[in-house]
């Protein structure tokens, strides 16, 4: 008779379960069937309902292991081992929570030497699902943080795992449910999308048979298409990427401006330039790293390919075993939406063993020729970013499950649309909470940091509705990003620094840690027509507000206004006389690149912001 028995992947081999909480430990057998667990001395004894699920409970225990589980049901019964007690937490949101460390090697490469094996984390593979919630968590299995497995947890829930370890010493889990690019109504559900107003009116249109069709028609679409770009490129044919090819006749584009220059037309556009390597590192290990491009590229180095990505955001780091000497390095891009090129700003180094960079921009200008031109590929329909979908399949199934804390990274797939965000955010908070049956777990999310490449889109005012949003429910925190994004990557590298300030507001909020749980939070800006000042008070300001380069703040219709703190909470900013309020609002850091000045004393930056004056 086949086996039955079995626990949710959530307690399986190497978990690490809630401390100090009571824990509903789920599973399936057969159907009213008695099911045994126990753990550590402790045990419970339940009946499987109709479809064979159960659901039984252990008492709290401290922290510590390892651990194993027994489950006997009838003739069957298994056993969980390397189970510790500790601190569990939900990451949430979009790419930037999901970026994994072997994203973030260039900037951190010591990350995997600071494996440990209690930090652990499992990660969804749930799918989507928009007609119905599901109950069972797909996903797994555990992993630790260490050695090979260590390159695909979360960079974020990683460092931020690391802070929490060192202060608190208690094993850290990580449960990985971001998703790149889905949107704050991704993780809501159809009711409460329905009472905030958000529900699309196709929701029930998307069922299994119309997203597996729609799926396969564009990935056939999508072959289509680029075989039809290949077999019109005269670059594939006529061999563009070799070494010995004459490109005389090319144009020529200095390296300050190629990343400035916009190729127009979908179709591919072949780069070439000729790198010279100092003769001490031949024969050794190096790494191309070329920024990011728009859209997909190929890339070859003496006319054998070295890497390819397929869309515009991962970074070109391609490995090279062994240098053998100076090389033709050749870019084919390859455009699908209109335009591309390589993004303005970042740098095209060859990253030697030794860990000396070669500036390949200080080598000459790039040889740059069109290859192919095509229409625009249709866009694809992205499933895990449209509502409820990811809701049902991901964060439905972790009803009960006791966590510390969530940690909450979302926001880029709305700027195109912030308004009424801060509701939405209210009501995922809210809601989650409910499913997590903690009226009160800590729940810390990101504001969005500085970004510079979007411009039909409004950051400054998603950030805003990020900031009214924390203003709303209890045991909720946001901390600020500012100055911890690049201008020019919608995946800034700096997750060490994002993840030690969501620590720092865990540590306030959680762990009885004293100080500032975040930056510098606006209350109210008021006018003073005698003084002929306007004056924004401010909470979290520890010891006092602090000003690291001169600061602005911009009424709009008026303009930019020179701004001064007084008092060590407050900031004041003198007006003309007659200035009337009345309808008018202050803003501070109102760009998607502003740079921070204003800060508390423990070093964390203000929140942007926009307040009506009164």
């Amino acid at each position: 008779m086949k086996k039955k028995l079995s626990v949710s992947p959530l307690f399986g081999n190497g978990a690490i379960l809630q401390r100090d909480r009571i824990l509903k430990i789920r599973g399936l057998s057969r159907a009213h069937a008695r099911v045994r667990i126990a753990v550590d001395g402790a045990s419970d004894t339940v009946e499987s309902d109709p479809s064979g699920r159960w659901e039984a409970c252990l008492p709290p225990h401290e922290a510590g292991g390892p651990f194993a589980m027994t489950v006997e049901s009838q003739d069957e019964s298994l056993t969980v081992e390397d189970l510790y007690y500790g601190d569990v937490w939900l990451l949430g949101g979009q790419s930037n929570m999901e970026l994994p460390v072997r994203r973030i090697l260039t900037r951190f490469p010591d990350a995997p030497a600071c494996g440990d094996s209690l930090i652990r984390y499992i990660k969804t593979d749930a799918g989507v699902d928009f007609l119905k919630r599901h109950r069972d968590f797909v996903g797994g299995p555990w992993r630790a943080a260490l050695k090979e497995d260590i390159y695909d947890v979360s960079a974020v829930g990683f460092f931020f795992a690391l802070d929490i370890r060192r202060e608190e010493g208690v094993p850290v889990g990580l449960i990985m449910t971001a998703l790149g690019g889905s949107s704050i109504n991704s993780w809501l559900s159809e009711q409460t999308l329905a009472r905030v107003a958000a529900l699309p009116p196709d929701l029930h249109e998307l069922d299994q048979e119309h997203i597996h069709r729609e799926e396969e028609v564009f990935a056939a679409d999508e072959h289509k298409y680029y075989s039809r770009l290949d077999s019109r490129d005269p670059g594939l044919s006529n061999g563009w990427e070799q070494p010995g090819l004459d490109d005389a006749s090319w144009e020529r584009i200095e390296p300050a401006d190629i990343s400035r220059f916009s190729f127009t037309g979908s179709g591919s556009v072949w780069l070439r330039r000729y790198v010279r390597v100092p003769r001490q590192f031949w024969g050794k290990k190096a790494q191309l790293r070329l920024g990011t491009m728009v859209d997909a590229d190929q890339t070859f180095v003496n006319g054998r390919q070295v890497g390819a990505v397929g869309y515009q955001y991962p970074p070109r780091n391609y490995s090279l075993e062994k240098l053998e000497g100076d090389f033709q390095l050749t870019i084919r891009l390859k455009m699908v939406h209109g335009q591309g090129g390589l993004t303005e700003g970042k740098r095209h180094v060859l990253a030697l063993s030794s860990g000396k960079l070669i500036d390949l921009d200080r080598q000459g200008p790039w040889a740059v020729r069109r290859g192919a031109d095509m229409p625009d590929l249709r866009a694809q329909t992205f499933f895990t970013h449209l509502p409820v979908g990811d809701f049902n399949t991901v964060i439905n199934p972790l009803s009960g499950y006791h966590v510390r804390g969530v940690l909450f990274y979302q926001g880029e797939a709305d700027t195109g649309n912030p308004e009424a965000y801060a509701r939405r955010m209210v009501a995922l908070i809210d809601e989650w909470r409910r499913i997590l049956d903690d009226s009160s777990v800590p729940f810390i999310f990101a504001q969005l940091p500085n970004y510079g490449l979007e411009h039909q889109r409004y950051w400054p005012r998603l950030r805003d509705e990020q900031r009214k949003a924390s203003e709303v429910l209890p045991n909720t925190m946001m901390i600020v990003t500012l100055g911890m994004g690049e201008d020019n990557d919608l995946h800034p590298l700096d997750k060490k620094s994002i993840a030690h300030s969501f620590a720092k507001a865990a540590g306030v909020m959680s762990y009885g840690k004293s100080g500032e749980p975040c930056g510098p939070m606006p209350l109210l800006a008021s006018c003073c027509a005698e003084k002929h000042t306007v004056r924004v008070s401010f909470a979290h300001v520890g010891e006092g507000l602090v000003q690291t380069g001169p600061l602005l703040m911009e009424v709009p219709g008026v303009g930019l206004i020179k701004a001064d703190i007084r008092d060590g909470s407050m900031v004041e900013c003198l007006v003309q006389d007659g200035f009337d309020p009345r309808g008018k609002t202050i803003r501070y850091a109102w760009s998607d690149t502003a740079k921070p000045v204003l800060y508390n004393s423990e070093n964390l930056p203000a929140s942007p912001f926009e307040l009506e004056i009164h």
